[in-house]
C-alpha cells in the first residue's frame, strides 16, 4: 500500500475488500470505516483469487459503495510433488517461529524489502495483527538461522532469513512471503527456505501452492519457475503457474 487518498464521503459508505487482501489494505480500510463511521465488507475469494459467489460480490458492490480494493500481481501456482530435499549448508538451521524472534525478523524484513515499501514498512503492530490472522501458524514461519559460531554448531547467532507460508484451506497453501538478509544474499537460501516450506505444506496435506511475485523480480522468477518447477497455467489479471 503505497497510500490512501481520503475522500469526503457520506457517513456510513461502505469499503469491498477481498479477504485475502494485504493486511495494511484492510487496516487502511478500518481505519478509514473507524474515522467516518463506514464499514468494510470482505468479499472471500478461492484459491485462484475468485469471488466464491458472483451474487454475494454483487450484492456487495451497491449504490452505497465508497471503493473496492483489487489485486493484480503474478499469482503462480505449484501442485505438490515430491520436492527436492533441504541440504543446508554447515552452519544453518532452518526451524519454526520463536516470540523471542519478533525484532530480529523486523529488522531483516525491513532490510531485505527496502524498496518495497508495502512490505518493507510492516512494523511491530503490523506483524502482530498478522499473527492475529486464523491461518496464522508459528510453526509455518521459518526461521533460517547461523549457527557457525557456537563450538558444537547448535548455538545460535544472526537470523538469515525466513519463509512465511500460509494455509488457505486443506488443499491450498501459499508462498507468503520469502525474505534474506542482504548480507546472505547469494548463498542460495531464498531457494532452501522455499523448498523447506512447501515440505511444511506438504506436511499440512497441501496439495498445491500458490504465490504472488511482481512480474520485475527476475531473480525471484527465476527460483520460482526454473530451479523449484513452478510452470505457467493461466492467463489473465493473474499470470500463474503450476508444477
Amino acid at each position: 500500500l503505497l497510500g490512501l487518498a481520503e475522500a469526503r464521503l457520506h457517513r456510513g459508505a461502505r469499503l469491498v475488500v477481498p479477504s485475502v487482501e494485504h493486511a495494511h489494505v484492510r487496516h487502511a480500510a478500518r481505519w478509514w470505516a473507524d474515522r467516518h463511521g463506514g464499514q468494510v465488507h470482505e468479499v472471500g475469494v478461492d484459491s485462484w483469487g475468485r469471488a466464491y459467489d458472483g451474487d454475494l460480490v454483487e450484492s456487495a458492490i451497491g449504490g452505497d459503495v465508497a471503493a473496492v480494493a483489487c489485486q493484480l500481481a503474478n499469482h503462480e501456482v505449484g501442485t505438490i510433488q515430491p520436492a527436492g530435499q533441504v541440504e543446508l549448508p554447515d552452519g544453518v538451521r532452518i526451524r519454526g517461529f520463536e516470540p523471542g524472534d519478533t525484532d530480529a525478523l523486523l529488522a531483516l524484513n525491513a532490510a531485505s524489502f527496502a524498496s518495497h515499501p508495502e512490505q518493507g514498512a510492516m512494523d511491530a503492530e503490523g506483524f502482530a495483527e498478522r499473527c492475529a490472522e486464523p491461518w496464522f501458524d508459528p510453526a509455518g514461519l521459518l526461521i533460517a538461522v547461523d549457527t557457525s559460531s557456537g563450538d558444537d554448531g547448535g548455538t545460535e547467532g544472526a537470523m538469515l532469513g525466513f519463509h512465511w507460508t500460509k494455509v488457505h484451506d486443506r488443499d491450498h497453501g501459499e508462498v507468503y512471503v520469502v525474505g534474506v538478509s542482504p548480507a546472505s544474499q547469494g548463498l542460495g537460501l531464498g531457494r532452501l527456505l522455499t523448498l523447506a516450506g512447501l515440505h511444511h505444506l506438504h506436511d499440512r496435506g497441501v496439495r498445491e501452492v500458490l504465490l504472488y511475485v511482481e512480474s520485475d523480480n527476475a531473480p525471484a522468477i527465476r527460483i520460482y519457475r526454473d530451479k523449484l518447477g513452478f510452470t505457467h497455467a493461466q492467463s489473465d489479471t493473474h499470470v500463474m503457474y503450476r508444477r
